[in-house]
């Protein structure tokens, strides 16, 4: 599907949370996420056939609410398409007063060539969906009585270890999206009249593919927050990412340090002006993207011009830490430029502290870090109700940014 121009779509309200985000292959979207149980954890394990049982049927109402989704995207993609024709065949026939504006065609086009690029990820992900639940193997038809803790703990690993790996395509198609533009941003200034280019169709369709990966883990993490408040009301916690194995596990009465609510963020961004006419910075609990955009001046159109993308991610602090206990953390940082000609010292790095000691440190430089870093802490010894604060300060395309974790013992 081809069309005359690329029209920068409406920006959708991006989530301002986007889920765990950790080093999984791109390749593979899903795996058995089978829940383990902690070296150190009380008493609980799931027996495998329940675990495949709840797997399943998560995955099959997973597999049913993503082919309703891709049925609308897909009638949407046809009647946009229809009506662009619409408008280009009434151009040739059409007296100047009744002619369709070309802004409203080209806009016509773009929305069409999203809802295309949101059917094709759609398609994608229901491939790997059905490869997930046809290599659980069959269901020999039984079923069990499932309670709800269990349920939750199965639930609760799927639904993270699908955030995790489709954070990372997201930040792929995003930066596809950012590259696929400039391209077309340089190709229009080259040629002013006469501004067709393939890239601009390939931008707006990578822009569909971001958006319903937006839907997807925003859908996610209502879930898991809906999942969490009721763990929390019945005495679960969930020991995070950070212990040995993850697990959810049941520690009614047992003292230490428990989360005190949702993770605080904070972030500056700078004026845009002509010279950076855009920054943004998404921050989530474990993972915060920056993308600023910079343009050389003096200059009317620009000769140089480019994106950087900052990735920071780190494994966030268990909801429950019982004092003595060790946590590891780990922590990345990168950057990747998109530049047409020059460049911009934009960088990411990122900080962990503990009450103000420094846990670990991840950069791009010999004084930031390691790109990937991991520290240990041990959970402090407590008296009920003091308070402890583990503080993530980072930098994501030289973006700032922290994230508190508030910790009451009790």
């Amino acid at each position: 599907m081809s069309y005359p121009k690329a029209c920068k779509p409406t920006s959708r309200n991006r989530r301002k949370k986007a889920g765990l985000l950790v080093a999984f292959t791109y390749g593979f979207l899903l795996a058995s996420v089978t829940p383990a149980q902690a070296a150190d954890a009380p008493e609980y394990s799931i027996p495998t056939a329940i675990s495949l049982q709840v797997q399943r049927d998560l995955l099959e109402a997973q597999i049913a609410d993503l082919q309703t989704t891709r049925a609308k995207d897909w009638k949407e993609a046809r009647h946009k398409k229809a009506q662009y024709d619409q408008y280009v065949r009434s151009k040739e026939t059409a007296s100047p007063a009744d002619m369709i504006p070309s802004p409203t065609i080209d806009r016509v086009a773009a929305e069409a060539q999203q809802a295309t690029g949101r059917v094709e990820m759609a398609d994608r992900i229901l491939a790997a969906l059905e490869r997930h639940l046809k290599s659980l193997g069959a269901d020999d038809g039984r079923r069990e009585a499932v309670g709800a803790e269990v349920q939750q703990a199965i639930e609760m690993e799927l639904l993270t270890t699908q955030q995790s790996q489709w954070q990372l395509i997201r930040l792929s198609e995003w930066e596809t999206k950012i590259e696929k533009q400039n391209r077309y941003n340089e190709y229009a200034r080259q040629h002013p009249d006469h501004p067709v280019d393939r890239s601009g169709s390939e931008a707006n369709i990578a822009i569909g593919r971001v958006e319903i990966l937006d839907r997807l883990l925003d859908s996610h993490l209502r879930r898991l927050e809906s999942i969490e408040k009721k763990m929390a009301e019945a005495g679960t916690i969930k020991t995070g990412a950070t212990s040995k194995t993850a697990t959810t596990v049941s520690i009614p009465g047992q003292p230490g340090w428990h989360r005190d609510g949702d993770p605080k963020t904070e972030k500056t961004l700078p004026q845009t002006d002509a010279c950076y006419p855009s920054s943004t910075l998404n921050i989530s609990d474990g993972a915060a993207t920056g993308i600023r955009e910079w343009a050389e001046c003096p200059g009317n159109p620009p000769k140089c011009t480019g994106t950087y993308v900052g990735s920071v991610t780190w494994s966030p602090p268990p909801a429950y830490l019982q004092p003595g206990k060790e946590v590891d953390i780990t922590a990345t940082a990168g950057t990747k430029a998109n530049n047409t000609c020059g460049s911009r010292n934009f960088g990411s790095w990122l900080q962990i502290k503990l009450n103000g000691s420094n846990i670990v440190l991840a950069g791009e430089s010999q004084y930031t870090g390691p790109p990937r870093a991991t520290g240990r802490f041990t959970a402090p010894q407590g008296k009920p109700g003091d308070r402890m604060v583990i503080e993530v300060i980072l930098q994501a395309a030289s973006l700032n940014g922290k994230v508190h974790y508030t910790f009451v013992y009790r």
